[in-house]
């Protein structure tokens, strides 16, 4: 997974995530940037072949959305945002590379003793 940013094109400026592109990665993306990142949700639109959704973050504006054609991807107008798109965008990536790591307490066995929950947590953290 990585980001790229990319235009402008007809005035907007792209931010595409690389190796996500269905629905349910627009959902957890949609919902890592609302509750992780502070960005609030404007307006959703929901088409035959696109759903996108209006957000704010401060005073940037922008749009997620995913296209059958183009992935998931978003899209803005202002240059100066740049750096603070691929900043959050970046914080979503990391937020799913991170959360894919198998954490729940149903993966640790019961019987465990407290050297093996140590190795198990050391995997978790990289300690």
């Amino acid at each position: 997974m990585r980001i790229e940013t990319i235009g402008p094109f007809d005035g907007l400026y792209e931010t595409i995530f690389h190796r996500l592109s269905s629905s349910e990665d627009f959902d957890l993306i949609l919902e890592k940037l609302v509750s992780e990142n502070h960005c609030v949700v404007i307006e959703e639109v929901d088409m035959v072949t696109e759903r996108a959704a209006i957000l704010k973050l401060g005073q940037i504006t922008f749009i997620l959305t995913e296209d059958d054609l183009f992935g998931i991807l978003i899209r803005f107008v202002d240059k100066e945002a740049i750096a603070h798109i691929e900043r959050l965008a970046q914080n979503v990536i990391d937020s799913i590379k991170f959360k894919n790591v198998d954490t729940s307490p149903e993966t640790i066995p019961l019987e465990t003793n407290q050297q093996e929950k140590q190795g198990w947590l050391s995997r978790i953290f990289k300690r």
